[in-house]
């Protein structure tokens, strides 16, 4: 989530939910959601900032046992500046 928004990983960060009971469910890490097909969940990251992105479970594909880590399959649009209004070069 981070590389595809251009952030840095410097804040907290979670992932949320709702059962199918109707109770939020939060979490830190991904891979503690029950991933089923349009799957729905918040990522909330930088807690003061609080920049919140809705994600969906669009498809499952199959495993690519070459793949070492997670990467970005697509992107849409530019990414906003994480830290709008600072120059971020060396003076």
């Amino acid at each position: 989530m981070l590389a595809a928004f251009e952030c840095d990983d410097d804040h907290l960060d979670k992932f949320a939910y709702q059962s199918h009971f109707g109770t939020l469910i939060s979490m830190h890490h991904p891979a503690e959601v029950p991933l089923r097909l349009g799957t729905s969940m918040t990522y909330l990251y930088d807690f003061g900032g609080r920049w919140a992105c809705d994600v969906r479970l669009e498809r499952i594909d199959p495993v690519d046992r070459t793949m070492r880590k997670a990467r970005i399959l697509d992107s849409y649009g530019e990414a906003p500046e994480q830290y709008p209004g600072t120059d971020d070069r060396e003076a």
